[in-house]
């Protein structure tokens, strides 16, 4: 299971804390305005409330999750498991024109998504620099986690707050930069032949093979 530590929470927190002090801190003429909706993307569906500071700059908090199968081979060894994304989100939005819809976006996700899978071979896997059988392997199962906060740079188009009532739609692309993964692998090892350097070479081919969900 993975743990979240304090720093991604305290980085939420400050962004957050930052929003609301630039929201108290607008103008008579340029009061906060709220705006609520729902989101669909990469990251899963989920939710946003939006509150306008001022014509240029626009705060949102979110959570974004999702599910889906996966397979992944990996050094002979085919890993059948899930993907969970669960992410909270603090994004300052900038707006450099304001009759535009045009935005820059930055902040941080506070990142819970993890992968988690197993394998049961039926022929011969190598491992490290030996083959093994089926059943000296029994079975091998994998956990993949990320770092618990990272940053988000994107581009987007859309106000999520108006002084007018009514439906808005809005679109972004941008780039959630998670971090290298850790994956920790366990194998079953019924006939105690596979050395530590043998899971330990499983343990590296995997994580390679990984490499490309940092972004």
């Amino acid at each position: 299971m993975k743990k979240h530590g304090y720093p991604g929470v305290m980085k939420i927190a400050l962004l957050t804390t930052v929003f609301a002090i630039a929201s108290n801190n607008a103008s008579a003429t340029d009061s906060p305005k709220v705006g609520a909706g729902v989101n669909i993307g990469s990251l899963g569906a989920g939710a946003t409330i939006a509150f306008g500071i001022n014509r240029s700059l626009e705060a949102r908090i979110g959570f974004n999750q999702f599910s889906i199968d996966f397979d992944i081979d990996a050094q002979d060894l085919n890993y059948v498991g899930d993907v969970s994304l669960s992410t909270t989100t603090a994004i300052l939005d900038y707006y450099p024109w304001q009759r535009s819809g045009f935005r820059v976006s930055l902040g941080a996700f506070l990142n819970n998504n993890e992968i988690n899978g197993t394998a049961s071979p039926s022929v011969p896997v190598t491992l490290g620099s030996q083959v093994f059988q089926p059943e000296d392997i029994g079975s091998a199962s994998a956990s993949i986690t990320f770092p618990n906060s990272a940053p988000y740079l994107g581009l987007g188009w859309g106000r999520r707050t108006s002084e007018k009532n009514g439906l808005r739609f809005s679109v972004d692309a941008g780039v959630f930069m998670q971090g290298q993964s850790t994956t920790a692998l366990s194998i079953e090892n019924p006939n105690g032949v596979i050395s530590d350097q043998d899971i330990e070479q499983a343990r590296t081919e995997l994580q390679e093979t990984l490499d490309d969900f940092d972004l």
